[in-house]
């Protein structure tokens, strides 16, 4: 069945709220975003929040509509229409949160300000495409465990997070993420993808591949733990590498990118490979059925703040 998107009293409901008490920010200011500078990048994407260092504030650069509303439903982008409404166009949104706010609401409160500012009416379809079946390899799981958390005395102040970057490096010189507990890290060179993680759920690692391969993954591992993994693909999206080769990570800010981090030079296979070999799991090619987002209606500019 279908689920109208623009159902702010089933928002309520689920909030535990008495209809017509909808779910909404403090306060909340949508503009379209300045022209970008001429002389240097341009920020983009959504930050602040519950468990962040801004719980009561949530920002949004440079975010293209279609970018907002799967960020609000928390979707991927094949779950997506492929055309922009906006044309293009982007915006700029600063709103504040209510006091004691989960991340869940923080969804609930982004739809609804894209129904109030643009309109927004939508719904979902069940549609089949091609994704993949997660199973254990022959040969059984090769992901480590993760070790269980230490003891900590009560009150004691929690450790403090284990430097990483390019100061922990493994025998290749990229940066690793050493003991570090609850971490993930992901580098790119001009010639493969590592993704590193500890303490990951199955949840995570569905995640994980399923950004790797750009298609839904369904579990039918039936694993229950929490695994530590290394897993280091050839990615074609990937640019060719220069030259001279040389190390490139995966924004401004990642980790490792200290000038003199040398390139690395082992041969990465492909990712389904990678996943068997690595990882001890399976990705098998299948059809699967997928909730997608289907636009009714949506304005091309919010209505004034």
């Amino acid at each position: 069945m279908s689920r109208l998107c623009l159902a702010l009293l089933a928002f309520a409901a689920a909030f535990g709220q008495e209809p017509g008490a909808a779910v909404s920010f403090e306060v909340a200011s949508v503009k379209p975003s300045p022209p970008p500078s001429t002389t240097g990048g341009m920020m983009v994407g959504c930050s602040g929040g519950p468990g962040t260092s801004r719980p009561g504030q949530y920002t949004c650069q440079n975010a293209r509509l279609l970018d907002l509303i799967r960020t609000a439903f928390s979707l991927k982008s094949y779950q997506m229409p492929s055309d922009d409404p906006a044309n293009g166009a982007r915006f700029d949104i600063n709103a504040r949160i209510p006091g004691g706010a989960t991340r869940e609401q923080v969804g609930l409160m982004l739809r609804n300000l894209l129904a109030e500012r643009f309109k927004l009416a939508c719904h979902f379809e069940k549609k089949e495409m091609q994704g993949y079946d997660l199973v254990v390899a022959k040969g059984g799981v090769k992901m480590k465990e993760s070790p269980p958390e230490p003891p900590q005395d009560a009150g004691a102040p929690s450790p403090a997070p284990q430097a990483v970057g390019g100061r922990t490096t493994g025998p290749d010189g990229l940066p690793t993420l050493g003991n570090r507990r609850h971490g993930s890290m992901m580098l790119s060179t001009r010639t493969f993808r590592r993704v590193m993680v500890s303490d990951a759920t199955m949840d995570q690692i569905l995640a994980t591949l399923t950004f790797a391969v750009g298609k839904p993954v369904v579990d039918s591992t039936e694993l229950k733990g929490t695994y530590d993994f290394t897993l280091t693909y050839a990615d074609d999206s990937l640019p060719p590498p220069p030259p001279s080769g040389g190390f490139s990570p995966e924004g401004p800010s990642a980790p490792g990118s200290e000038a003199g981090v040398p390139a690395a030079t082992e041969s990465a296979p492909p990712l389904l490979s990678a996943v068997q070999e690595q990882m001890g799991l399976k990705l098998v090619p299948q059809k699967v059925t997928i909730d997608i987002l289907l636009i009714d209606h949506v304005e091309k500019k919010p209505t004034e703040n």
